[in-house]
């Protein structure tokens, strides 16, 4: 069963060339479409400004398409206004890359990862917050400190317990583990995939790294500026990609070395 479909999402940004330059058209998202299916992670993988955060950023709601139209248990999410996607935004989170920037420096775990559940009136904020931290291999004791008092791999488990704090069926995970450290990345990538299935969550997985998303990718989509050149499950990309831009992908992986680190 479906949660998300786009259909032909188009994102266009204008940027100048250097200070007094002329300006051109960047086909940051150019007519994609794809489904993922309840329960399952979908991988985005593609290099740097290939499209695929824009795209996740889309779906969120964090910015607006051009064009298309984006299906969440087939609502039409680009009708929507405002006051009628609040009650969808807790079904639908997103987990950034760095999570240090991700959290208010002045303010304490607790309420952090509590707030989303204070804004929607929950009076058991607090409490469901001390489990959520529990939930992700934290104390409750870490809510009573500040994001500086944690390692990166900490500060990340903390943002997924405030993504998850809602209990979303959908999260974007956009490169959640690229500043970590491999041996963290590791780690919380074997989180993810506990809380996925002890949560029955269903993922979009950004990243550039092949190895990561093969780790824990049910399908695989392929993105080259702008367009999503190949889709299909894990098995087929790797061991039978059929576009040429995957291939030098894998191959670039299997090059260096580190196919299997993760």
């Amino acid at each position: 069963m479906e949660i998300v479909r786009l259909q032909n999402i188009v994102k266009h940004f204008r940027k100048q060339k250097g200070m007094f330059g002329a300006f051109e058209t960047v086909k940051a998202v150019d007519d994609v479409s794809f489904s993922i299916n309840e329960g399952e992670t979908l991988g985005l993988v593609g290099e740097s400004g290939c499209g695929k955060s824009t795209l996740g950023r889309i779906i969120i709601r964090l910015l607006r398409e051009d064009s298309g139209k984006i299906l969440f248990n087939g609502k039409d999410l680009t009708v929507l206004n405002f006051n009628e996607l609040k009650p969808l935004r807790r079904d639908m989170q997103i987990i950034f890359q760095d999570p240090f920037a991700s959290l208010n420096p002045r303010i304490k775990i607790g309420p952090a990862v509590a707030e989303t559940l204070e804004i929607l009136g929950d009076e058991n904020a607090a409490q469901k917050a001390d489990k959520m931290l529990v939930m992700v291999g934290l104390s409750p004791a870490a809510g009573l400190k500040y994001p500086h008092e944690f390692s990166g791999g900490q500060r990340q488990r903390i943002c997924i317990a405030r993504a998850l704090i809602s209990r979303p069926k959908f999260i974007v995970c956009d490169e959640p583990v690229s500043s970590l450290d491999v041996s963290v990345q590791a780690q919380i990538i074997n989180l993810l995939k506990d809380l996925k299935e002890g949560l029955g969550l269903t993922y979009l997985f950004i990243s550039h790294d092949l190895r990561v998303v093969r780790n824990i990718s049910d399908r695989v989509a392929v993105m080259k500026d702008g367009k999503v050149v190949e889709l299909a499950d894990n098995e087929t990309i790797y061991k039978n990609p059929s576009h040429e831009y995957t291939k030098e992908l894998i191959g670039a992986v299997q090059e260096l070395g580190t196919e299997s680190n993760i």
